[in-house]
């Protein structure tokens, strides 16, 4: 029943029609099915999460200028799911309808009044229903679709609140200070320094007044510890056989480094900020 739910929301965003019922029902119906252990521990296990049957892939063999595959598919994937796809397959349209309306909201072609409701989801999504610290949780998980699927909408929903209520999502911003402070004993630094990266990218698109402000706000509070997570990585001494998979930890934490440096030189060259990173 719930795909079945999940599929019409899907074509109604898709289409930019008005959602007919309250922001509630969206904001439930979105909301993922992810059990995060006691204590606040956010990396993520298998046992955790729905069933992950053929996950593949990493997040570096995706492109992160097209962090969504072509409507197109999306639209003749989705639209013939049936009622009995595994909760897998739910939490990916769930992913996927929060990185559309994220994009949705932020379009001029698209009735004000529809993207104030996509606004509302959302600031049920984040303040009561904490779909950020689920995000931040998945994005650990075994499961590499629905790992980066997570760091799309975690991106798109970060940048949503920079842009729209001039806050950096804490939930955010703790995981991220203390992944890289943890560099090379924390795990999840590749995913990190993706979802910062994808982020950077998003509010690059801005215009050039608007974009100062953002990445200021953005990057000032990881300054000092980007600035100390460069050194750390440089001078770490990457084994040899680190190497022997394309997917190594050590491979995707290097290429992950590369792209977020990419989106800092980019913002560099288009903006002054008193930033040493």
């Amino acid at each position: 029943m719930k795909i079945t739910l999940l599929q019409q929301v899907y074509k109604d965003v898709l289409a930019g029609v008005p959602l007919a019922r309250e922001s509630l029902h969206y904001s439930s119906l979105i909301n993922l099915g992810v059990e995060q252990p006691p204590g606040g521990d956010e990396s993520c296990h298998q046992k955790h999460l729905p069933s992950t049957a053929g996950g593949v892939g990493s997040h570096q063999d995706t492109d992160m200028s097209d962090v969504v595959p072509a409507t197109d598919d999306l639209s003749s994937s989705f639209a013939n799911m049936s009622s009995s796809f595994c909760p897998r397959e739910v939490m990916l349209l769930q992913l996927t309808l929060i990185k559309m309306m994220v994009t949705k909201a932020e379009s001029q072609e698209i009735e004000l009044h529809v993207r104030q409701k996509y606004c509302e989801i959302f600031v049920l999504l984040l303040k009561e229903a904490k779909i950020d610290s689920k995000l931040i949780h998945l994005l650990g998980c075994d499961d590499q679709l629905l790992s980066h699927m997570a760091s799309q909408s975690l991106a798109s929903l970060v940048y949503f609140q920079l842009k729209e209520e001039d806050a950096l999502n804490v939930p955010w911003l703790s995981f991220s200070l203390h992944t890289l402070l943890g560099f090379p004993g924390n795990a999840r630094v590749a995913d990190c320094l993706w979802t910062l990266a994808a982020i950077l990218k998003e509010t690059l698109k801005d215009a050039p007044v608007a974009r100062a402000g953002l990445l200021k706000k953005l990057l000032a509070p990881l300054d000092a510890v980007l600035e100390g997570f460069y050194n750390a990585i440089l001078l770490h001494h990457f084994d040899s056989h680190h190497y022997t998979s394309p997917y190594s930890e050590a491979t995707n934490n290097l290429i992950s480094f590369i792209d977020l440096l990419e989106a800092l030189l980019a913002s560099r060259i288009e903006l002054e900020l008193p930033l040493r990173s």
